[in-house]
């Protein structure tokens, strides 16, 4: 197909063109669009009506992904149970979900690491749970942020740290 079929081409490292879907994804792939005239809005809104033209299938699912692990109920699942265990008074198996929650969604690693540092302290792993206190801290969520500093100023106060009241004074001046 040339231009006139307004198709997107790639070049596939030798001398030929190929469409884009049917670059391999090994070969680094260059690409030359060709660009039509798609109908737009008179103010400049979106197309109007469908859009036409050859458009690359989606790319065939992998069998082995076929399980809840691809929709994310698993994740679901595993941080539903973590608060589950944690009310039970099985932190270390809650513990063990939310790993898998942080392995799995690492988009939310700050709230993973505020409930995670919350329980390794009703666990009695005070060093573990100010550690991950802090990376929630390092949230870019305000919400969270603040959430994480209350949370580790308290822990330190509970522990009777060194540091405690220093960190209480800086807590109340930013808040």
């Amino acid at each position: 197909m040339g231009a006139a079929g307004g198709s997107a081409r790639a070049w596939a490292g030798v001398s030929s063109y190929a469409p884009v879907c049917e670059a391999p994804d090994t070969t680094p792939v260059a690409v030359a669009v060709v660009a039509r005239a798609v109908p737009r809005h008179p103010r400049g809104g979106p197309p109007e009506g469908p859009l036409e033209g050859p458009f690359c299938p989606p790319p065939p699912r992998d069998p082995a992904l076929a399980d809840d692990v691809g929709d994310g109920a698993l994740v679901r699942r595993a941080w539903r149970l973590a608060g589950q265990l944690t009310g039970r008074g099985r932190f270390e198996e809650a513990l063990l979900q939310l790993r898998l929650v942080e392995a799995a969604l690492p988009s939310i690693a700050d709230r993973v690491a505020l409930r995670r540092g919350l329980l390794a302290l009703r666990a009695g792993r005070h060093r573990e749970g100010l550690a991950a206190l802090q990376r929630a801290r390092e949230s870019l969520e305000g919400t969270m942020r603040v959430r994480a500093d209350v949370a580790y100023v308290r822990a330190l106060l509970r522990q009777g740290a060194p540091d405690a009241l220093v960190e209480f004074r800086r807590l109340r001046a930013r808040y």
